[in-house]
């Protein structure tokens, strides 16, 4: 599970570096260059609960795909969706995988899709809001981040020696 985090979260990295050496350069040197955290964020949620919980590949992060590749936009019209009582993106993605859900299961995960990405967004960027505004506290949370990840693998034994920072 913690290698699609970090997969998912290197890829907003990348993405982000490159948008502000863009932006950067774009800006004539300006000392401030914006970045909308918020919809990252919302990006990078939306990725890890694609892959962790439907096994599927939103490209949310980095924009190189849609939610419906054109290779599934042919096996998908195959179905009337119009007489579908749920025709949601979940039913959507349930079609994809060739499995049957219940109401109850779809209407649940529609839950946890929706309000579960746009819920972490909010929080990572109130999160990283609190971390610029207590710069002692931000420098001991990058050393403990520092200290348990170093270089090495992440792994589920990584993340239980964080102490100062907890999930």
């Amino acid at each position: 599970m913690v290698k699609v985090f970090i997969d998912c979260f290197e890829k907003m990295i990348l993405k982000s570096e490159k948008l502000l050496r863009e932006k950067e350069v774009s800006s004539g040197g300006e000392d401030t260059i914006e970045l909308d955290l918020e919809a990252e964020f919302s990006s990078l949620a939306l990725d890890i609960i694609g892959f962790s919980v439907f096994n599927y590949n939103f490209g949310s992060v980095t924009k190189e795909s849609h939610v419906v590749k054109e290779t599934d936009v042919e096996n998908l019209q195959q179905h009337d969706y119009s007489n579908l009582k749920d025709a949601s993106l979940i039913q959507f993605l349930v079609d994809m995988r060739g499995v049957d859900i219940d109401d109850r299961q779809a209407r649940l995960y529609n839950l946890l899709l929706i309000v579960g990405h746009e819920t972490t967004a909010a929080s990572l960027t109130l999160n990283v809001y609190l971390l610029a505004q207590n710069p002692e506290k931000k420098w001991k949370a990058q050393a403990e981040v520092d200290i348990v990840f170093g270089e090495g693998a992440h792994t589920n034994e990584s993340l239980k020696k964080l102490e100062y920072v907890t999930l």
